[in-house]
């Protein structure tokens, strides 16, 4: 003759009512706990479900709303929150949350690749995301660090801005970007600070990078009481070479010598010798030369 009331369950021959457990609900009368729904949830005494709102879950029987994890953020245009899947989506590249609703932008000086779980990730395993390496900058919301253009470098990690990239000093120079170091101009060259390339002293000189030298231009020397030193490592201004003029029989090969264009000896580098002296470049075009395509095919 008891009644039953809402919150609580009344099972045939029952004395007493029964508290409705988490993750269903009892409406008045009710004979027995009834299935929280999915997309809703149902705390203990529940009369009946609950919406599971924005930046959360629900299960079939969810007694609490599940938050979407960090790194994730809530589908506003979802109509049924029953899955982690249908009701979260992870933050962009760039971007990071611990915050269910909306996402941030990842921290100067760090890189976030997407579903970061903290403004400053230092692993990519744990936190999708890692600090800005050496030789680079980040600023805030960056997906991928940023390279130090030539003529800097950053020999400290976390780098925020392009003022992190310090400028190569005097007489220094660095061609590459994203590096950590700069290297120096050889005694014959010089640079100003922040250079990418090295000047050479002397005129008609091209700086080498591979040793830090200057060498003459091609078609230049000069000369040191008077030995010819043209590819000598120097400061002094190199000269254009002097030709004599060659014969009408003759043309002028590779090296500024005069030979006759039918000569046997000029191309007898070419496979069989077969090769005719271009008069213009001073050079042989050889016959009977294989193709790149020839040599390496697709299957090469």
């Amino acid at each position: 003759n008891h009644t039953c009331p809402e919150g609580t369950f009344c099972p045939p021959g029952s004395t007493f009512p029964k508290h409705c457990p988490g993750g269903h609900y009892c409406p008045s009368k009710a004979l027995k706990a009834l299935e929280c729904p999915t997309g809703f949830y149902c705390p203990p005494l529940s009369v009946a479900p609950r919406l599971c709102w924005n930046g959360t879950y629900c299960p079939q029987k969810t007694e609490s709303p599940l938050l979407c994890p960090n790194g994730y953020v809530s589908q506003n245009d979802t109509k049924l929150r029953g899955s982690q899947e249908e009701s979260c989506s992870p933050c962009g590249e760039g971007l990071w949350s611990t915050n269910t609703l909306f996402c941030e932008l990842c921290a100067a000086g760090h890189v976030c690749l997407g579903a970061t779980t903290t403004a400053t990730p230092t692993s990519i395993e744990e936190e999708n995301g890692y600090v800005c390496p050496k030789g680079h900058y980040c600023p805030a919301g960056s997906s991928a660090p940023t390279a130090c253009p030539p003529g800097r470098f950053n020999i400290e990690i976390a780098g925020k801005t392009l003022s992190s990239c310090t400028r190569c000093g005097v007489d220094e120079y660095q061609p590459d970007y994203g590096t950590d170091f700069c290297l120096a101009c050889g005694n014959t060259s010089t640079s100003l600070a922040g250079s990418a390339h090295c000047a050479c002293k002397g005129r008609y000189r091209a700086f080498q990078s591979g040793d830090a030298t200057c060498r003459c231009f091609p078609g230049y020397v000069f000369y040191t009481e008077n030995q010819l030193l043209s590819d000598e490592d120097s400061p002094l201004a190199c000269q254009p070479k002097i030709y004599d003029r060659c014969p009408t029989n003759q043309v002028r090969s590779a090296i500024g010598t005069c030979v006759f264009d039918n000569s046997d000896q000029i191309c007898d580098f070419c496979p069989n010798s077969k090769g005719k002296l271009d008069p213009q470049i001073g050079a042989c075009t050889c016959s009977l030369i294989q193709t790149q395509e020839e040599v390496c095919d697709d299957a090469c």
